[in-house]
């Protein structure tokens, strides 16, 4: 199959082609998702004050991405009694913003 070229429109030099790309880092080679997802799950039960065991449960209930995100927080929520979903709450949210790359 071959990528689709198409015309750069806007600082590329007269009529460039320019091709789309796609990377899938389904390895965890590109980006440490799960020093990522650590340093996220505890900032984000820093921010809420859950306590000194709760970032390795996040961790843990994360189950490595296996998860859907909807049911992790469903049950995030259900574990520490949060009233608000994780995206409501305006703070921390996942994935973060600054990814750890490699």
């Amino acid at each position: 199959m071959r990528a689709k070229e198409e015309k750069c429109t806007a600082g590329c030099g007269s009529g460039a082609s320019v091709q789309r790309l796609a990377l899938f880092d389904l390895d965890g080679t590109l980006v440490d998702r799960r020093l990522a997802f650590s340093a996220w799950a505890a900032e984000f039960a820093g921010e809420r004050q859950l306590g000194g065991q709760a970032a390795g449960w996040l961790v843990a209930a994360d189950r490595q991405g296996a998860v859907p995100r909807d049911q992790f927080f469903r049950e995030v929520r259900k574990r520490f009694g949060l009233a608000e979903a994780a995206e409501e709450s305006g703070s921390s949210s996942w994935p973060p913003s600054g990814a750890v790359w490699r």
